[in-house]
């Protein structure tokens, strides 16, 4: 008897074992064909994040220059800055460049007198600075 279920059982055992073999690379295939398109969707969203990010910025970068560069403009043509320099009335000087100060904000505008030693900032009113 033992020899009559002796090849049935491992004809049975042969294809559970083909079965389970089956399941387990296909579930494992799966996995791989999942994990794979994730960490793509993943890569590609950090990628796309980051762009967007960059192009915010850079816009922002842009539009904080050209303020800038505006208000160099107003300062260059400003007689109240341009009248004290030719007079040399330093104290009126510091007073008008005082007025650009922070504006924008986290900008100091500098005035070099001919090519001496006066150095003004915009962010200091009462006079120059010396250079050390």
């Amino acid at each position: 008897m033992a020899g009559r279920h002796g090849p049935r059982l491992s004809l049975i055992l042969l294809i559970g074992a083909a079965i389970t073999g089956l399941t387990v690379g296909a579930a494992f295939l799966i996995v791989v064909l999942v994990t794979s398109s994730y960490e793509t969707r993943l890569v590609d969203e950090f990628r796309n994040k980051i762009q967007a990010t960059g192009a915010e910025i850079s816009a922002d970068i842009d539009s904080r220059q050209r303020l800038v560069r505006q208000r160099l403009s107003q300062l260059a043509q400003d007689n109240g800055i341009r009248v004290p320099l030719m007079l040399d009335v330093d104290f009126q000087l510091a007073e008008r460049l005082a007025h650009y100060h922070d504006n924008p904000k986290g900008v100091t505008f500098f005035i070099r007198k001919g090519t001496g030693d006066k150095l003004f900032r915009s962010d200091t009113a009462g006079g120059p600075l010396e250079e050390e």
